[in-house]
C-alpha cells in the first residue's frame, strides 16, 4: 500500500475512541487557545482588511466570520478565520517545526461544521486526524523545506486541512487520495513574506485550500494519486527542496504514536516569533533576578545557535507586526516593560525613543558554545554587561510554553480571557471558555460559533 493511501485509510478509519484521553486533552487546549487569538487577531489591521475583502466577496452564508456579524461560504470564512488566527503570531507550534497547525486546522473544521451540524467530539476527531497527518508530512520534508524558503504554514497546512476536513466531511478512501492530490496542486508560500500581513493570510489561504480540496473530491473532482510518495514530481520530493524526502515517517507509528503527545505541541507565551521566546525568558529573568533597568545596561550580547535571519532581518522595526519577528526588540520592550504582551506590540510601543536607544546597545551573534554543544535551535545565552562593570548571564534552551515546558491549564485559559477580553463581553468570555473546555460533549459546536461570531 502506498503511503498517500495509507494515510487517507488512517483518515477515513480514525476514531475518536482510539485517540488516548491525553492527546484528546491537548486538542482542547489547543481549540480553546486558536480560539481566543482568532478573537484577538479579528481587530487586527490583517484581520479588518480580510474580513473586508470576504465581506465584499459575497457567498452562500453557510460559516461564521468570527466577530463579523455575518456569514458567508465555508470557504471564504476558514480563509478569514484562519487570517484572523495567525494575525499575532501569538498561536500554537508544532515542537519539530513545519509551521503552526491549528490556525489552519480549527477554521477549516468549525466552517465545515457548521454545515454538516458537527458535534464537539467529531470536531476533534478531525482536529486529531489532521494533526498527525500534518506532523508526518512535516516530519517527511523538514528542515530542507524550510530551509529552501518555503512556509509549512501555506504549505504543508493545506495537506493538513484536507486530512481534517475529509474526516469531518466523510469522505471515502478513494476520495481522500484524490483530495491530497488535489491540496498539493493548490498548497505555496514563501517564508519571504514573513514579517506582513502576508503570512496570516498563509494560514487563512490553507484553510480554504483543504475545504476546496475535499469538497472537489466529494463531487467527483480528479488528480493524481499517491502524490505524497511519488516521484520525481510528488509532494513530498517538489516541497523537500532537492532533498531525498524521509517518506518511512509518512507512515511510521501512525494511529500508534502520537505526535501531538510527543514531540508534542507549544501554545505561546509571548505574542510574536517562536524563534525569540527563549531570549525573551532569559531577559525577563535577569530583570527580575537583578532588578534591571535601561539606566543599568551598558550593552547586551546575545548569543544565538543559529543566525536566522527572518526573524532578524530588521535591526529596527517600523511597525508593530515586524516588531513581532525581531529579537532585538523583544530584547529591549521587554527589559523596558518588565514584560512582553499584546500592549507591547503597538505603534507607540515600537517608535517609542527609549526602546529604539536601547535595541541600538544590543549584539546578536552566533555564540561557540551553543554551536559546539549543537544546542536547540532556539537556544540562547543573554549577557548584559552593566555600567558599573558588572556581567549579568542567563542561558536558555527551551523557552516557557514549548512543549517541554507547557503553560498550565490556568495560563491558557488566562491566555483566552486576555485575548477574548478585547472583542467579548466577560458573560460571553466565560460562557464560550467553559463551551470549549467541555467541547467533547457539545451536541452541535453551531451555537458556540454564534457565540464567537
Amino acid at each position: 500500500m502506498s503511503a498517500t493511501r495509507e494515510i487517507a485509510t488512517f483518515i477515513y478509519e480514525a476514531d475518536i475512541r482510539q485517540f488516548p484521553g491525553e492527546a484528546v486533552q491537548l486538542a482542547k487546549r489547543s481549540i480553546l487557545d486558536c480560539m481566543g487569538v482568532t478573537l484577538a487577531g479579528s481587530v487586527e489591521p490583517a484581520g479588518k482588511i480580510i474580513v473586508e475583502f470576504v465581506r465584499e466577496s459575497g457567498g452562500k452564508p453557510q460559516a461564521t466570520v468570527i466577530n463579523s456579524g455575518f456569514k458567508t461560504s465555508a470557504s471564504l470564512a476558514a480563509l478569514a478565520n484562519g487570517t484572523m488566527a495567525h494575525a499575532l503570531d501569538y498561536d500554537d507550534v508544532f515542537a519539530t517545526g513545519g509551521g503552526h497547525s491549528s490556525v489552519t486546522i480549527v477554521p477549516l473544521v468549525f466552517a465545515l461544521g457548521e454545515i454538516v451540524g458537527a458535534s464537539g467530539s467529531k470536531i476533534l476527531e478531525a482536529y486529531l486526524a489532521g494533526f498527525e497527518v500534518g506532523a508526518r508530512i512535516s516530519d517527511a520534508i523538514e528542515p530542507s523545506h524550510s530551509e529552501k524558503g518555503w512556509h509549512p504554514t501555506a504549505t504543508v497546512n493545506a495537506l493538513r486541512g484536507t486530512a481534517a476536513g475529509a474526516k469531518l466531511l466523510g469522505l471515502t478512501v478513494d476520495q481522500i487520495e484524490v483530495a491530497f492530490g488535489l491540496a498539493a496542486s493548490l498548497a505555496g508560500g514563501l517564508r519571504f513574506n514573513i514579517g506582513t500581513m502576508t503570512k496570516p493570510l498563509h494560514a487563512g489561504n490553507a484553510a480554504r485550500n483543504g475545504i476546496m480540496a475535499c469538497l472537489l473530491a466529494a463531487k467527483g473532482f480528479s488528480a493524481e494519486p499517491g502524490v505524497l510518495e511519488q516521484s520525481p514530481y510528488g509532494f513530498c520530493e517538489v516541497f523537500g527542496g532537492g532533498e531525498k524526502p524521509a517518506l518511512d515517517k509518512l507512515t511510521t507509528g501512525l494511529g500508534k504514536q502520537f505526535q501531538i503527545i510527543s514531540p508534542g505541541m507549544g501554545i505561546k507565551k509571548y505574542p510574536c516569533v517562536a524563534g525569540i521566546h527563549s531570549a525573551i525568558d532569559a531577559i525577563l529573568m535577569l530583570t527580575e533576578q537583578h532588578s534591571l533597568t535601561a539606566g543599568m545596561v551598558e550593552s547586551i550580547a546575545c548569543g544565538v545557535r543559529k543566525m536566522r535571519p527572518q526573524t532578524l532581518r530588521s535591526k529596527e522595526p517600523k511597525t508593530p507586526l515586524e516588531g513581532k519577528f525581531n529579537l532585538a526588540y523583544g530584547l529591549a520592550r521587554a527589559l523596558l516593560d518588565r514584560e512582553l504582551g499584546l500592549q507591547q506590540f503597538t505603534q507607540q510601543k515600537v517608535d517609542d525613543p527609549a526602546v529604539i536607544e536601547l535595541m541600538r546597545k544590543i549584539h546578536i551573534d552566533v555564540d561557540p558554545e551553543l554551536v559546539k554543544e549543537q544546542a536547540g535551535k532556539n537556544a540562547v545565552i543573554v549577557a548584559v554587561r552593566l555600567t558599573d562593570g558588572r556581567v549579568v548571564s542567563q542561558r536558555v534552551d527551551k523557552a516557557r510554553g514549548t512543549s517541554k515546558y507547557p503553560l498550565t491549564d490556568e495560563e491558557v485559559q488566562r491566555k483566552y480571557r486576555q485575548c477574548a477580553g478585547l472583542v467579548l463581553a466577560p458573560d460571553k468570555i466565560e460562557q464560550t471558555l467553559a463551551i470549549l473546555q467541555d467541547l467533547e460533549n457539545v451536541p452541535d459546536v453551531g451555537n458556540l460559533v454564534g457565540l464567537l461570531g
